[in-house]
């Protein structure tokens, strides 16, 4: 279960998201859309811990992003719009680099049957 409580974000002066309150059970499936710049990609990052919110807080099963990121997102995924992936790498080489990275062990026998 994701749990974002009052979440808000301002950049200077600009406000780029205000007090959104929303909680996601498992299996649940949610679309964010909008307009660009309506703060999609910012509640993202928030939400997976790249972004500090200005006020409110992200749990994901009772593990606060900001203070245990890690357990956090052992519970879930983001593919941001531009990848970080090295354009001389492969998908598959790029996965196995991470899993690598991770210490996830059978990594590249889940990554080849993908």
């Amino acid at each position: 279960m994701i749990k974002i409580s009052n979440i808000s974000k301002n950049f200077g002066k600009k406000i780029a998201l205000s007090d959104i309150n929303l909680s996601l059970d498992i299996g649940e499936i949610v679309a964010l859309i909008g307009e660009n710049g309506a703060g999609k990609s910012t509640l993202m990052r928030i939400m997976t811990g790249y972004l500090a919110p200005t006020c409110g807080s992200v749990s994901v099963f009772d593990n606060d992003i900001e203070k245990n990121r890690l357990k956090a997102l052992s519970y879930i995924g983001y593919v941001p719009e531009l990848s970080v992936l090295y354009g001389d790498m492969i998908v598959y080489d790029f996965l196995a680099w991470i899993s690598n990275i991770w210490n996830i062990k059978n990594a590249s026998s889940a990554i080849s049957e993908a």
